[in-house]
């Protein structure tokens, strides 16, 4: 497991709270002490934070698991950006605070008194990054009613989808867990993956070892959009999400269908001005940083542009988007009112994209929608090229 860098360098660890730091690695001093770190006495003497950090950097399988997974969410949760949500947890289960206290000790504090809170904040994290979506609508017009036991109660889901895992050769034990955003459904799926055969090694003592990788996979109902959005690594598990999904959720295995959504024509067509975003209020602009084209022939010949500023570039070399090319993926960076980081999505088609949760990504659906990136809901027509970026 990773250890956030907060524990593994000297200069960071002599920043923590010296008291905290020693509650949350005592219940590991037979094991620190193995390795060479020397409890302060009396304490709180400072630690040798350059032992420690030498110990846990070359973490290996004795290290205990309770130990990995406590630093593991305490560096994840434990920075400036999760300062309000800490306050809050600690508010509510009574860890005293003061003015002065950092966001790593305060998550340490946190820890001790209620390890699930931090966990639940590390989840909530997760499930905000960009992930690679593929996106099926439903085969109606909009989404029928969902019972509320359907967001709790998995029992039956988890049934089929370990009948799946466990023909496919990732073992049984996978679990649902559901968050309720009021725009979305987001579900995490824990399972195994199909077995690993590695070399575990003990000083010069080499075994095998076999063993299990655990996985989550994310499926997210769109209550805005009516579709079903799946991250997962194969194919067959995409497929599976979304047949059993339609069926926990509306007793139908295909409620939703494998539809095209995406298309990047709208750049061959229009250019630069397929990135407008006048009238999309929180948009401030839209700039096209990559576009990957092919050809449908024997070659397997792809093109690939890059830059900061795409249109301009290909413009300054005389280069247009061929008119028989596949677009295949593009990466557009957009700007934010009130957000000072600008953010960048990437769209590959027919139905796959990749880019945050949350209200940016409804800017940024809303967007793609209006400039007809979106295939679903409208009646698509054949435009003239844009001579400017396309050429023969």
């Amino acid at each position: 497991m990773f250890i956030p860098s907060c524990f593994t360098h000297p200069d960071i660890l002599r920043t923590i709270e010296v008291a905290s730091l020693l509650d949350l690695l005592r219940p590991h001093e037979k094991y620190l002490e193995s390795r060479g770190f020397a409890f302060p006495c009396p304490a709180p003497a400072k630690p040798d934070c350059s032992k420690l950090a030498l110990i846990l950097v070359n973490s290996d399988g004795d290290t205990p698991p309770d130990l990995l997974e406590s630093l593991h969410v305490i560096g994840n949760v434990g920075v400036q950006e999760r300062v309000d949500q800490l306050l809050d947890i600690a508010r509510l289960h009574g860890v005293k605070t003061s003015d002065r206290i950092s966001a790593i000790d305060l998550a340490i504090r946190v820890w001790f008194k209620a390890p699930a809170e931090l966990v639940k904040l590390e989840r909530d994290e997760f499930l905000q990054k960009a992930f690679k979506f593929e996106c099926f609508p439903t085969t109606g017009a909009v989404l029928g009613e969902i019972k509320p036991e359907k967001k709790s109660n998995f029992s039956n889901l988890e049934k089929r989808l370990d009948d799946w895992f466990l023909e496919h050769k990732r073992g049984i034990g996978s679990v649902v867990q559901c968050a309720d955003s009021g725009t979305e459904l987001r579900f995490l799926v824990d399972h195994g993956l199909t077995c690993k055969r590695d070399r575990d090694r003990k000083g010069r003592q080499s075994s095998p070892l076999y063993f299990r990788p655990e996985k989550m996979d994310l499926v997210v109902l769109d209550l805005v959009e009516h579709e079903l959005r799946v991250h997962a690594s194969t194919v067959g598990e995409v497929r599976l999400y979304v047949m059993e999904f339609g069926r926990h959720l509306f007793n139908d295995p295909g409620y939703f269908a494998f539809k095209k959504k995406y298309t990047l024509e709208p750049l061959r067509t229009r250019g630069r001005k397929a990135l407008v975003c006048k009238g999309i209020e929180g948009m401030k602009s839209v700039r096209l940083r990559e576009l990957t084209w092919t050809w449908d022939n024997a070659f397997a010949h792809v093109v690939k542009h890059r830059a900061s500023d795409l249109f301009l570039a290909l413009g300054l070399q005389r280069l247009g988007i061929p008119l028989d090319a596949i677009l295949t993926k593009a990466v557009f960076e957009v700007e934010l009112t009130d957000v000072e980081k600008s953010r960048r999505f990437s769209i590959w088609p027919p139905k796959t994209a990749a880019y945050g949760r949350g209200e940016e990504a409804a800017l940024i659906e809303q967007w793609l929608r209006k400039q007809d990136f979106i295939l679903l809901g409208k009646k698509m027509t054949r435009e003239k090229a844009d001579p400017l970026v396309a050429s023969t």
